[in-house]
């Protein structure tokens, strides 16, 4: 039994699986061409590059090095350069220097290669990861559910917007989902053949998750939950294989393989980190955060407290620095987990626990929501018919169920439980700024589609089979149409479910993250503007590093010089306070994915109205605080 079956297929499916990849490469460069830096990727990259250059973690210590690496690599050969002279290179790695070092790096240190051009080769390596990602999702619904299956769970991924516009970012999130979902699979596989094969991949898809995003620790309450429900399933499991010959393995050994992974894991983790950061001194760059964790929690407090004992045994400092670091990331970044969030009409002092279900219901292709609620329906008919099996005492005939092996039950399991885990903690969490945080459940989904066909295949009767698989035909090529139509605006992408302006859903990186510089260089150009105003605080950028005509504006908070044409961010122009919707009884043009919208300002009426508001609110801002 093998981790992956051995890709033995026809010539046709090589074909197939090719074309789909291909074509999400293509939207995918293209429409990354297209999209200027986004909030995180001024960080990212430079950071990424940091570690390259000078094994020095003080820039962007609330988040793992792994990603950033591979998204920097090639810069490695190209005149791309750092200036780690500059005072922006802050000794300490304090809070604001991410952001300056960043904001240097784009705006001065690389003027002839050009913001658009950095971005471009940094965003490749994504790209690439995001193709195996979608090979991989193919490989397992293909194991589950065969070839049918398995195109239509790749052809589902390959023409998402969600994977379209954030897999090329180099952001945490799609990286991370990929590495989890290898570790849910290869979990299910040492369970399936404890061997020490078996824990070496494991080990490594774990460390790479580990590596890649600290919400990445989920993964050991996600095994843990897959474990448990392996231990009570066992004797039922015993009993169903018996007739089979597919009896489990021990459970005894293979709780001692998982623990030999899990160690491993920790050690590469370990090494990792002090190979890319040996040259870091964490008791300076945990002494200047500790202004931003010393005030919160217990643990904040703890990870506070432990930088002191640092400081007084010097000799303990590079032995634990990769521990230190990594518990300081996840310290600093728990300190502001919680932050307001606009949703549905309504500003939210906090989080919501409904944010991530109702966000994904409108950030997803039509016919993928769609696919989804079918395979939902689907399950509960299969559940409900096999409940009626044993109520009429027919427990020892065949179940109407589709027969998946053992091994696939096994697979399945170990899907669900870090579906679980990661949705739950999702709708706990008070940090609702994105979708792009689902990411890891929503590519289990992705996968789980492909159950689709066999399910079909079980509960409809033969005349109604040909219908419910017209039907999947039609919602699988409307979201190749979605995936053509969106083109190229699929970060600020919103399906035609909603019956409200875009930001009176959800704001934030799920509209305006800062892409859509290049648009606006564009309108300006067209229209001939000199002089054009933007309200650009969605990218820590200035604003002439995409817009050599910009001017930097802030509609909440207009200067004196009163500008005719500006640009302002969606995410401001909120129906509820704090929000700049006034300017939209000027004429007003939304730019191409309605991210930003330019008005053309005739009188100062606006900006008096605004002035008055701000004696009475002086400490009001619609600009969201720096994540």
């Amino acid at each position: 039994m093998t981790d992956f079956p051995k890709m033995q297929w026809p010539r046709w499916e090589y074909a197939l699986v090719s074309l789909l990849l291909s074509l999400m490469a293509a939207l995918s460069i293209a429409s990354s061409r297209q999209q200027s830096a986004t909030y995180d990727e001024v960080v990212h990259i430079p950071s990424g590059l940091s570690y390259l250059q000078k094994q020095d973690a003080r820039l962007n210590l609330e988040h793992p090095p792994l990603l950033k690496i591979i998204a920097a690599f090639p810069l490695l050969f190209s005149d791309v350069r750092a200036n780690y002279g500059d005072r922006s290179w802050c000794g300490a790695g304090g809070l604001d220097c991410q952001w300056s070092f960043g904001q240097h790096f784009f705006s001065d240190w690389n003027q002839k290669q050009g913001a658009a051009h950095i971005v471009f080769l940094a965003r490749m390596p994504m790209i690439l990861l995001m193709l195996c990602f979608g090979l991989a999702v193919y490989v397992m619904a293909r194991t589950l559910a065969g070839t049918a299956g398995a195109l239509l769970s790749l052809a589902v991924f390959t023409t998402s917007p969600f994977y379209l516009g954030y897999g090329p970012l180099v952001i945490t999130d799609m990286g991370m989902a990929l590495f989890c979902l290898l570790t849910a699979w290869l979990a299910a596989n040492l369970r399936l053949k404890p061997i020490f094969a078996s824990v070496i991949k494991l080990a490594l898809a774990a460390a790479a998750a580990l590596l890649s995003k600290f919400s990445a620790v989920l993964i050991v309450p996600s095994i843990a939950l897959f474990w448990i429900w392996m231990w009570l399933s066992a004797p039922k499991d015993r009993q169903e294989t018996s007739s089979t010959g597919e009896q489990p393995p021990n459970f005894r050994k293979a709780s001692a393989y998982l623990l030999m992974a899990g160690v491993l894991s920790s050690a590469v983790t370990w090494g990792f980190y002090w190979l890319t950061t040996f040259h870091s001194s964490t008791r300076e760059i945990l002494n200047a955060r500790n202004a931003y964790v010393a005030a919160f929690r217990p643990p904040e407090r703890i990870l506070a407290s432990t930088t002191y004992f640092l400081a007084k045994h010097p000799g303990w400092e590079h032995p634990l620095q990769p521990l230190w670091l990594y518990l300081g990331g996840i310290g600093y970044l728990n300190a502001g987990l919680t932050r307001p969030v606009y949703l549905l009409g309504k500003l939210h002092g906090h989080g919501v626990w409904y944010y991530f279900p109702v966000i994904a219901f409108f950030k997803l292709a039509p016919g993928e929501v769609l696919l989804l609620l079918f395979l939902a329906t689907l399950t509960a008919v299969q559940f409900w018919q096999e409940h009626r099996r044993h109520e009429e005492g027919r427990a020892g005939q065949p179940s109407v169920l589709p027969q998946l092996s053992y091994a696939n039950r096994v697979r399945v399991r170990a899907l669900i439980s870090f579906l679980l885990v990661f949705t739950a903690a999702a709708m706990r969490s008070r940090l609702n700024i994105g979708v792009r945080h689902i990411s890891v459940p929503l590519s289990i989904l992705a996968v789980l589609l492909a159950l689709l066909v066999p399910q079909v295949r079980a509960i409809a009767a033969a005349g109604k089979r040909t219908l419910a698989f017209s039907a999947i035909m039609v919602l699988v090529f409307s979201c190749f149409v979605t995936a053509l139509a969106a083109f190229p605006h699929y970060i600020s992408y919103f399906n035609d479910f909603r019956a409200a302006p875009k930001q009176e859903i959800t704001t934030d990186s799920n509209l305006d993250w800062g892409q859509t510089l290049p648009a606006v260089a564009s309108f300006a150009a067209q229209h001939q503007i000199a002089n054009i105003y933007v309200d650009g605080r969605m990218t820590p950028l200035l604003p002439n590093t995409y817009v050599p005509q910009a001017k930097p504006w802030k509609c909440d908070n207009p200067a004196p010089e009163a500008p005719q044409w500006a640009v302002v961010s969606a995410n401001f122009l909120l129906k509820q306070e704090p929000t700049c919707i006034g300017l939209m009884k000027y004429q007003h043009w939304n730019l191409p994915g309605d991210a930003m919208v330019v008005f053309r300002i005739t009188d100062q009426s606006y900006a008096e109205a605004r002035r008055q508001y701000l004696k009475t609110h002086p400490t009001v801002s619609v600009a969201p605080p720096i994540r």
